[in-house]
């Protein structure tokens, strides 16, 4: 062997330290940045070491050395270990004893372990681990890897409240549900029933008092003539006041059922609103769409109106001779009433209502019915289409007749139905202007042209 031979080894051994010395201070690097808490026993179970967070999770300083030297009994007492659900942890179900033992724990089959720390509060760990077996396969140590899970069981714990709630009031709105139904199919035979039971004597009703107010109408005409001619005029200085007191009664009696037919009309029309509203929110509200013009519509409307309101003055602006539209003529005629009918109950009897329709660029065509009343809050019209949301701006007329909050909302929805819009420009002392538009359709050749009454 040369000195170079000899020399060889000898200089081999400190680079040999230096790697080794490497490796230990990057393992020392590895154990020190693992994020979760690691620990590692002997095989008697005394605690070799820990990293950084596993004295985090104990919360221990990082010079306390006292723990380490514990026994594994009194570690667990000092801790005061529980099993997550906060039972005391029987000494068979330690983890360290499980893992010395030659069970692997591993994530799917986590222990969970409540434990309290110095200051009183308590952690909640998920924990892992193995047995360190020698080359042999002899147990010699184990190492345990505990997760902090304290904020992800209460959140869990939260969610599962959450659900449980969640179930609840499921079972809770399935059972209104089933119960709501209920009621909706009672209602609908409800108002199925007052379809036929309560608008056919409503009916006939409005006939037999229309035709009674016409006669005696008649009657009392007949009697303002005077005495026939072939009376006795001898008679006659006795006869007038007995012809005067028949007329008073007679007029009496045109006034009481004048006032009961218009109190017949407003309950037809309550009739007619609610199974509207039914129908509504059924999803069975239709309309049945035809040739018509609204023009022609309108007129009828404000002729009814006038009609039934001599006193009142209802004007009608504009420049078209036809507005052909695609429309039901009952559903629109009853949108056009409704509009009317607020602007004479919402409006002072000596002030007018002008209606106007004119036709726009956009294809549509534009019905407005405007009063002067006191107007409506803008923080109110924007409710007024809601369902059972009254109109109620002060008017002189708002006394009159009995109002549900239905009549806009059924409007609305008809003009929907259409295609059209609805809306309402308003301001407090300046009175209100109901519209809706309709869009306009060509007119058909082989219809004759029904401009109206020119007189409007």
């Amino acid at each position: 062997m040369t000195s170079d031979d000899h020399i060889g080894p000898g200089r081999a051994r400190p680079q040999a330290v230096q790697a080794h010395v490497s490796d230990a201070d990057e393992l020392e690097s590895v154990f020190a940045a693992i994020t979760d808490a690691l620990f590692v026993y002997d095989g008697d179970g005394r605690l070799v070491r820990m990293n950084a967070a596993a004295r985090q999770l104990l919360g221990l300083d990082s010079d306390d050395q006292d723990y380490a030297n514990l026994a594994s009994s009194e570690r667990v007492a000092q801790s005061n270990l529980r099993a997550g659900d906060g039972t005391p942890l029987p000494v068979d179900e330690w983890v360290l004893g499980r893992l010395l033992r030659g069970e692997v724990i591993t994530p799917r089959a986590a222990v969970d372990v409540s434990l309290e720390r110095p200051d009183g509060s308590r952690a909640l760990a998920a924990f892992t681990g193995a047995p360190i077996r020698d080359r042999a396969g002899a147990i010699i140590g184990a190492v345990a890897v505990g997760r902090d899970v304290t904020e992800q069981r209460r959140l869990e714990g939260d969610l599962r409240e959450a659900n449980t709630q969640l179930a609840a009031a499921t079972a809770t709105l399935t059972q209104q549900a089933g119960a709501l139904d209920l009621t909706n199919r009672r209602m609908d035979q409800f108002l199925g029933m007052a379809n036929h039971e309560m608008k056919s004597p409503l009916t006939a009703l409005s006939a037999n008092l229309q035709l009674a107010l016409r006669r005696l109408r008649r009657l009392a005409r007949s009697d303002d003539t005077g005495a026939p001619e072939h009376a006795d005029t001898a008679q006659a200085p006795q006869q007038a006041p007995q012809v005067e007191q028949e007329t008073s009664a007679l007029t009496a009696v045109i006034v009481m059922l004048t006032r009961a037919q218009s109190a017949t009309r407003r309950m037809t029309r309550l009739v007619n609103e609610l199974l509207d509203v039914s129908r509504i929110q059924t999803g069975r509200m239709e309309a049945r769409l035809e040739p018509c013009d609204l023009l022609a519509l309108t007129r009828a409307v404000i002729a009814e109106q006038r009609q039934t309101q001599p006193g009142r003055i209802i004007r009608l602006e504009t420049a078209c001779d036809a507005a052909p539209v695609l429309a039901d003529p009952d559903r629109i005629s009853e949108v056009i009433d409704n509009y009317l009918s607020n602007a004479l109950k919402y409006s002072p009897a000596a002030s007018p209502i002008t209606v106007s329709l004119a036709a726009c660029d956009a294809g549509v065509v534009r019905v407005c019915v405007r009063d002067v009343g006191q107007g409506i809050a803008p923080e109110t019209q924007a409710r007024i289409w809601n369902v059972f949301e009254r109109l109620d701006s002060g008017g002189a007329q708002r006394a009159q007749g009995v109002n549900l909050g239905l009549g806009l909302h059924i409007c609305k929805t008809i003009i929907a139905l259409h295609g059209g819009e609805v809306g309402v420009e308003s301001a407090m002392g300046a009175g209100s202007t109901f519209w809706f538009t309709l869009p306009l359709a060509a007119p058909d050749p082989s219809d004759p042209d029904d401009s109206g009454d020119p007189s409007d």
